[in-house]
């Protein structure tokens, strides 16, 4: 089951939204782990409430050519509860000056929230947002050779590797040896038997 609208998709567990000024606290407690900013490119360690408002900052910033979801777990009812992540897409940064624009998607979850399909879900919803709202072409992402967990949850998602590079990670503090990896559009509808009027 999913539904989806501009700001807000509901999944079978997660109720994905738009973050809000007062889920700065949560999402640094959330995101303050070594284990989480090592495994991506633009999230610093140690994660303060001030990297967390900045975040927000520059969402506000780039308006509709990015929607990016606070992934929180439903309550009984319909009401969103607890939060346990993020996850969304936009424009990709800290390319080599010579690479053609990208829209990078990406997803992170609080340590405990690991291994239970969440991430899997949530990205779903949020690419079927991309694809079918924001008619986005093609998503791109990397994932470090040295974390297979979140290739298995891109691959189910139906991306594939297009090449390998060396991107630095903020929260490691070191250039990572990567895969890039690319969903399209087509792809993605196809696989879903999605049609789009």
């Amino acid at each position: 089951m999913l539904r989806l609208g501009r700001h807000r998709l509901e999944t079978g567990r997660l109720i994905l939204r738009r973050p809000e000024r007062r889920d700065v606290p949560e999402i640094a407690r959330l995101a303050n782990h070594r284990e989480i900013s090592e495994k991506l490119g633009t999230m610093p360690y140690p994660y303060r409430e001030q990297d967390a408002s900045e975040f927000l900052d520059r969402i506000d910033e780039v308006g509709d050519r990015a929607s990016v979801f606070a992934v929180c777990l439903k309550e009984r009812g319909a009401g969103p509860g607890t939060l346990i992540g993020m996850c969304g897409y936009g424009p990709a940064h800290g390319l080599p000056k010579d690479s053609d624009p990208e829209t990078d998607f990406g997803y992170w979850l609080g340590i405990d929230f690991w291994g239970k399909g969440y991430a899997t879900e949530a990205a779903d919803a949020v690419l079927t947002h991309a694809f079918c709202l924001s008619m986005v072409d093609a998503v791109t992402t990397d994932f470090q050779k040295t974390n297979p967990a979140s290739g298995r949850v891109l691959e189910k998602l139906g991306f594939r590797v297009i090449g390998e590079r060396t991107r630095h990670s903020l929260g490691s503090g070191a250039w990572v040896e990567t895969f890039n990896v690319r969903l399209t559009s087509d792809g993605w509808l196809a696989r879903k038997r999605i049609n789009v009027a």
